[in-house]
């Protein structure tokens, strides 16, 4: 028996000895036969030098480069060196076999590419259930060292980040990066910590003074950088076969320029984002603490995303109390004109939700509401809105070096009172711009839901949601750029004007049928009833309103709604019907004016002029 024992421990002895002695050309042989089906599958090509295993978990690369040719992506190692514990390795490749995605579930609407979004939102749920547990175990349990390490990427402008003497003991690690571009070079440096008592990993990036992103310069021209960037991976709990996760970010001195940002540099202070999320197979849930912070405001949210079919999502704000100046304080300065340096007193309450079902694209429901909670305003800043009250003159730039001033007072022989506008006029205008308007402040959940709804099926940005006090606002206060801030700051402007009732709905009214464009330098109804029906506003008849209110959105292509006989085409008379169905059913209107409504408009004076010219057949023509 003992003879046996010896035997058998002298053959265990000669394997692992030899196996010490053919570790390293079995790891070479297992690297060539695997190399290329990944090479094949995520088009990389992969070359190393030096490849051997140092202890048993310890392996080692003289180095190591890795290729995405269709990107003009590089990674590039020197003196690898790098401890991964086995037992971990064996459970994420287990992991990594189990990571399949389900497809049975799709949409027949894919106008809004359903199935794509439904398909990445299932890929990206299933890797954090499936890898994040396995991959912080890696992270914060392996040992890697380097010589010297380095990235290239860009198509056009090259850029190349580079390292020296890396070394990262299991999740902690510190180092200064050089990104080298065709403009010169940047430094910042990153930090990773990890706290075991608490389960967390938390790595700082600390950039240099000026330092814009590459990659975002490179790709869409825009100048973006930030002082310092803080990410935390703080809880990661499996639970009932899905997982729990605790993540936190932080922007510090963000700064970016676009024109379709804004038409100067934004700097903001502080950018946050807190996610405490669910994972289960078919739902993600974001609930308490979770939180998106701006500047001085903090937002909770929760959020709900079933993935089944649709996928469908619900965004929720409940009642969150803002307090004192802090909205107003945290606009990055210079961003909001009209509005700086206003002063409230008072809090605002916010209430919001967004829900969608991805295969039902109508299904949008958007609503949004900031409560006044003894909010009042103790010094304007720039503008005074209240002067809305008052005669004011209002200036159009009707070209690059031309303006014309409005003048809203009676000493004005153009300006019309409410009173002295066809009721037809003004209903027709209500009814197509903005059907609530009298009952709304400011903002038509419903109009907006609808616009994005059709933006998205359209997959075009052709309709706004706007309604009159919008519009009005962005005609007296805004430039026409289509901007976020522009957007952002005509928003702030409308909810002080209907929430403090600065200004009377009737006297918007009068302000906005006064100063609109209703053709080719034509602003307001006095010139409008003037230049098309030769007419006072007061006497405008009910189909000449509702062909005046079809201009309002397109002012300068009237010509186009008639046709080579000068008549409106056959389209017109089913958006008259139209038109006038809803004002009937609003009682805008009377049975007899409705059945005997006059789908036809004669033009006269100025416009029929302009019509029959572009409707006459141009010498040299055919």
């Amino acid at each position: 028996m003992r003879k046996k024992l010896i035997v058998w421990l002298s053959i265990l002895v000669a394997l692992l000895v030899l196996l010490h002695f053919l570790k390293t050309p079995i790891f070479r042989y297992v690297l060539n036969q695997n190399i290329p089906s990944v090479e094949r599958r995520y088009d990389l090509r992969i070359e190393y030098s030096g490849a051997r295993i140092g202890k048993l978990s310890n392996i080692v690369f003289d180095s190591l480069h890795i290729v995405h040719p269709n990107s003009k992506t590089s990674v590039a190692f020197k003196k690898v060196n790098t401890q991964l514990p086995i037992h971990i390795l064996l459970k994420l490749k287990s992991k990594l076999k189990n990571n399949t995605i389900r497809r049975e579930h799709t949409c027949a609407d894919t106008t809004f590419y359903s199935n794509r979004i439904l398909f990445h939102l299932n890929r990206l749920n299933s890797m954090l259930i499936n890898l994040s547990e396995p991959l912080y175990s890696l992270y914060t349990h392996c040992s890697f060292s380097c010589s010297k390490l380095g990235l290239q990427y860009g198509k056009n402008e090259k850029t190349s980040v580079s390292g020296s003497n890396f070394e990262c003991n299991r999740g902690n690690f510190s180092l200064l990066f050089l990104v080298s571009t065709d403009s010169g070079n940047q430094q910042f440096f990153t930090e990773s910590k990890v706290n075991r008592s608490s389960h967390s990993v938390t790595i700082n990036t600390t950039f240099e003074d000026g330092y814009t992103f590459p990659l975002i310069q490179s790709e869409l021209g825009t100048p973006a950088g930030m002082d310092s960037l803080s990410i935390s991976l703080e809880d990661v709990s499996p639970e009932n076969k899905g997982i729990r996760l605790g993540l936190k970010s932080n922007l510090y001195g963000l700064r970016a320029q676009h024109n379709r940002l804004a038409d100067s540099k934004v700097f903001i202070d502080s950018v946050g984002l807190y996610l405490s999320s669910n994972h289960s197979e078919q739902i993600i849930t974001i609930d308490k603490p979770s939180y998106a912070s701006f500047n001085q405001i903090s937002i909770p949210f929760s959020l709900t995303s079933t993935l089944h079919s649709g996928p469908e999502i619900s965004l929720t704000v409940s009642d969150h109390i803002f307090e004192d100046n802090n909205i107003f304080e945290s606009i990055p300065k210079g961003l909001f004109k009209r509005i700086e340096n206003i002063k409230v007193d008072g809090n605002v309450s916010l209430t919001a939700s967004i829900d969608v079902d991805f295969c039902k694209t109508d299904s949008l429901k958007i609503f949004a509401k900031l409560s006044p909670q003894g909010f009042t305003i103790k010094q304007y800043g720039n503008t005074d809105f209240r002067e809305l009250n008052r005669g004011f003159t209002h200036r159009i730039h009707v070209n690059d070096t031309t303006t014309k001033a409005i003048v809203l007072d009676t000493v004005n022989p153009s300006f019309c009172p409410l009173n002295q506008i066809s009721h037809h006029v003004i209903n027709s205008a209500i009814v197509t711009e903005d059907g609530g308007f009298f009952r709304h402040k400011g903002f038509d959940a419903e109009a907006f839901s609808y616009a994005i709804s059709r933006n998205i099926k359209d997959k075009k940005l052709a309709r706004g949601g706007s309604t009159i006090t919008m519009q009005l606002v962005k005609n007296l206060y805004l430039d026409k750029k289509k901007t976020i801030a522009r957007k952002a700051e005509e928003a702030v402007i409308v909810w002080l004007i209907e929430s403090q009732h600065l200004v009377s709905k009737e006297r918007m009214l009068e302000i906005y049928l006064n100063i609109i464009d209703w053709g080719p330098n034509i602003n307001g109804i006095t010139e409008a009833a003037q230049f098309y029906f030769q007419k006072k506003p007061i006497d405008i008849e009910l189909n000449e309103a509702i062909f005046l209110a079809s201009v309002i959105p397109r002012p300068s292509h009237f010509t186009n709604y008639f046709d080579s006989n000068l008549e409106l085409k056959k389209h017109m008379p089913e958006y008259f019907k139209n038109v006038s169905s809803t004002m009937l059913l609003r009682k805008m209107i009377s049975e007899e004016e409705f059945a005997e409504l006059d789908t036809t408009v004669q033009l006269k004076g100025k416009a029929r002029e302009i019509l029959e010219f572009n409707k006459t057949p141009k010498q040299g023509t055919f």
